[in-house]
């Protein structure tokens, strides 16, 4: 009777270790991807929120400031959102978001930023 209780926990014991030993297996994989994924991601904005002040001058250039008021547009997984206002007759305030969703979390990153333009 005592071998079979000793060879019970043999077989629990070393059946959690196992376990304990994938789960955070699982955990230092996943957690290292989702890191490495989301400094690709905020590379990403940076990039597009760059370009952003460039897409409102070349939109001022051959369209009034009426229609490049709001602009809202899609590149791939990243949404971009413009908005001009009016400061004076020589410059422009543009406030721009860019977002996108990480597809390992589902977290919405998102970046924010606002930029005065200088009118030629």
């Amino acid at each position: 009777m005592k071998t079979y209780r000793s060879g019970f926990y043999s077989v629990f014991f070393l059946l959690l270790l196992v376990s304990v030993g994938i789960f955070l297996g699982l955990i230092y994989e996943y957690g290292s991807r989702s890191s490495k994924n989301r400094e690709y991601y905020y590379h990403q904005l940076n990039l597009y929120d760059e370009g952003v002040s460039k897409i409102a001058k070349a939109c001022l250039q051959k369209y009034s400031l009426q229609e490049c008021q709001t602009l809202t547009f899609t590149l791939g997984n990243y949404e971009i959102s413009l908005i001009l206002t009016p400061q004076d007759s020589q410059s422009l305030l543009l406030d721009s978001v860019v977002q996108t969703q990480d597809l390992l979390s589902g977290q919405i990153l998102r970046k924010v930023s606002r930029r005065v333009l200088l009118l030629p």
